[in-house]
């Protein structure tokens, strides 16, 4: 896509050439990101030739196997949305949304991973210059008549760092394989206690093995997951630093990447930002989702830092399944 010409008055050119020049992620250096921050990474995937009674098996199991049966959020639906996912105890079932709490999903780590391990697992992910530990808070499992299912885990790196959750969000995405010509990020070594693994793509078969012997299908870029991050960032950046920002965590680049975008891509009026409130935004590409907030209202209790964040954890299925659905179109 051509560039947009910035005139010579045009008050973003300046900040534009200054952002450029910055090469590396300079943005996100001494950045901090508050606790209220998440990232979710989806999987979409297909049972193939499952029809209802098969799902409805496929649920059983999972219940037997730890995992809890839940409702699809009502208060943001409309009415034949809402009664469409949720039909009622007299309705046909046309979805299923299963969760795994964040304790039965550790214990579910610890038997199958490194079952020798005497403690719940610590988890960390080799990156290229370092060693960061990171949590697996939980997972959901969402199922919809015709087979196609999302399974997403919610996992955060322990730390406070921009460029650490960056560079996490980048390579855990990656559950398996190397990149290569099928695939262009190699899958990231793992230490779950004393296993090590390739990716995340063994806890992934574990979580769904009650539902085998359906097999599963890949829906989206071989060996990706999508990741919805949300960040509350925090510390001063310019203007020209904020857009840079945007950019790098909407097209999911790590805090190493050298970027070079063209002046379309900093624009506030890209057709991939929605500006949500002052100096917040929600991105959205092909390969991830977000929700980026700078210097975000202080007070805990207030809605940005409390019904906000929940409100965009909630929305996380129903924006990634609409990204994939549109990919696949």
């Amino acid at each position: 896509m051509a560039g947009f010409y910035l005139a010579q008055d045009d008050p973003l050119r300046d900040s534009y050439h200054a952002g450029r020049m910055r090469g590396r992620g300079r943005e996100s250096d001494g950045m901090q990101v508050a606790d209220v921050s998440f990232a979710r990474f989806v999987y979409p995937f297909v049972f193939k030739d499952a029809d209802a009674s098969s799902l409805q098996a496929i649920v059983h199991r999972l219940k037997a196997a730890g995992w809890a049966a839940g409702a699809f959020p009502e208060g943001d639906l409309l009415p034949h949305v809402r009664d469409y996912l949720n039909p009622g105890d007299d309705g046909e079932a046309t979805a299923y949304l299963l969760t795994l709490a964040q304790a039965n999903l550790e214990r579910l780590a610890q038997q199958t991973l490194c079952p020798v391990h005497p403690t719940p697992p610590q988890w960390q992910i080799d990156l290229p210059d370092r060693c960061l530990p990171f949590v697996l808070q939980g997972a959901q499992l969402a199922i919809f008549r015709g087979g196609i299912a999302l399974l997403t885990l919610d996992a955060r790196p322990e730390s406070t760092a921009l460029s650490d959750w960056l560079d996490f969000v980048y390579h855990f995405r990656a559950f398996a394989g190397e990149a290569g010509e099928t695939q262009d990020l190699s899958a990231p070594t793992l230490h779950c206690g004393d296993a090590t693994l390739k990716g995340v793509k063994p806890l992934i078969d574990h979580l769904l093995e009650p539902a085998h012997p359906h097999a599963v299908k890949d829906l989206f870029m071989r060996n990706l997951m999508l990741p919805f991050t949300a960040l509350y960032v925090e510390g001063e950046l310019s203007e020209a630093e904020k857009y840079r920002l945007l950019y790098r965590v909407r097209l999911c680049f790590s805090s190493q990447h050298e970027l070079y975008p063209p002046c379309a891509e900093l624009r506030p009026d890209h057709p991939c930002l929605l500006e949500y409130a002052q100096d917040m935004w929600f991105t959205f590409a092909q390969q991830a989702a977000g929700f980026v907030a700078f210097n975000a209202p202080s007070d805990p209790k207030s809605f940005f830092r409390a019904d906000l964040p929940r409100r965009c954890a909630t929305a996380t299925s129903y924006c990634i399944s609409s990204r994939c659905t549109r990919s696949l179109c």
